[in-house]
């Protein structure tokens, strides 16, 4: 996967990115119906964003390590 970002993946990474979809899906939806803020509509865009890259990454079998990489930003989510 190291040699190659754009077409090798292992199950584990699709695995990481196809629950990441579901994380994002649920986050934005817990967002639509509890936290209505003027920054909601940022992170909701954002949200979007993510979704569509990671499930077309999902989908086309491509780009699931760019993905999987991508999610190391995310850990900090985990802390907050």
């Amino acid at each position: 996967m190291q040699d190659d970002l754009i077409k090798k993946f292992t199950y584990s990474s699709h695995v990481l990115v196809s629950f990441s979809i579901g994380y994002f899906l649920y986050d934005a939806l817990d967002m639509i119906l509890y936290h209505r803020k003027r920054s909601t509509y940022e992170l909701l865009i954002h949200h979007s964003c993510v979704i569509f890259c990671y499930s077309l990454a999902v989908t086309s079998r491509q780009y699931i390590a760019y993905g999987a990489l991508s999610l190391i930003v995310e850990i900090n989510s985990v802390f907050l």
